[in-house]
């Protein structure tokens, strides 16, 4: 089985994975393939509801200052509150979050920058400066402080790994309903054909028409059997050659 990227198709590989180099998940080559859509789909559906779940209170504690008539500091403790952000946030960067790294990684020692590179600068510059700050807050100048306290962005990098998440969750599903729409429409076709040779009518296999062979399906007879090198694939209403279509009812080939 190859896995191909839908954005660069020249890259190629025997397993799944993700581009070289735009990150997207690869799919397989060909249509009825292995599937491991559905996987990576309930994957991306665990992380991002709990990522969400998550990312919900450490919201509300970094926002809460303002609603209005709501004193957050009141109920939890500044001290206690940092280490709450912490403690949530960390396996929604770290594990939720995780492929993000892995894929940006991937993008600068193939030398390819993209869209995974941006989201782990933006979230990793937020998440690990404020565990910095939560950790040893003494290393930051008075000039970082406000009421004697580092300003933290937990929120901002739970939220922002939250919505991609959801973002990559939507990619997932459509293509693997768009794959699901291919393969039904596929089922929908023929598997026999009546192929009509020397006045003969004769039912073949559908596997039978795409052999290498003098026979080309058309709609219409074929002329000039020695010029079948430079027909056009089969497929469409066509006169060959200069050859006067023949009756035919759906399903037939005309062989000369």
């Amino acid at each position: 089985m190859t896995y191909t990227c839908p954005m660069h198709p020249k890259i190629e590989q025997d397993h799944p994975g993700a581009c070289p180099k735009c990150g997207m998940t690869l799919e397989p080559k060909a249509i009825g393939g292995e599937e491991h859509e559905p996987g990576d789909t309930r994957s991306l559906s665990r992380k991002f509801w709990i990522a969400l779940v998550l990312t919900i209170p450490v919201l509300f504690l970094a926002m809460g200052h303002a609603i209005p008539g709501l004193n957050i500091d009141s109920i939890v403790p500044k001290r206690i509150e940092k280490w709450i952000e912490f403690a949530l946030t960390t396996p929604v960067v770290l594990w939720a979050g995780g492929f993000f790294f892995a894929r940006a990684w991937q993008s600068i020692v193939n030398r390819s920058l993209n869209m995974f590179t941006l989201i782990a600068v933006g979230v990793g510059a937020a998440y690990f400066y404020s565990a910095v700050a939560v950790i040893t807050p003494g290393i930051f100048p008075t000039s970082f402080r406000r009421h004697g306290e580092v300003d933290l962005y937990f929120e901002a990098a739970a939220v922002i790994t939250t919505l991609i998440l959801l973002r990559q969750l939507i990619e997932a599903k459509a293509r693997s309903r768009t794959g699901h729409a291919i393969k039904a429409l596929l089922s929908l076709a023929a598997k026999t054909a009546h192929q009509v040779r020397d006045g003969q009518e004769q039912q073949i296999a559908e596997a039978e028409l795409w052999e290498p062979g003098p026979a080309v399906v058309r709609d219409a007879a074929i002329a000039h059997p020695r010029d079948l090198s430079q027909l056009l694939p089969a497929g469409g209403a066509l006169a060959i050659l200069g050859a006067a279509p023949r009756p035919r009812s759906p399903g037939v080939s005309q062989v000369a």
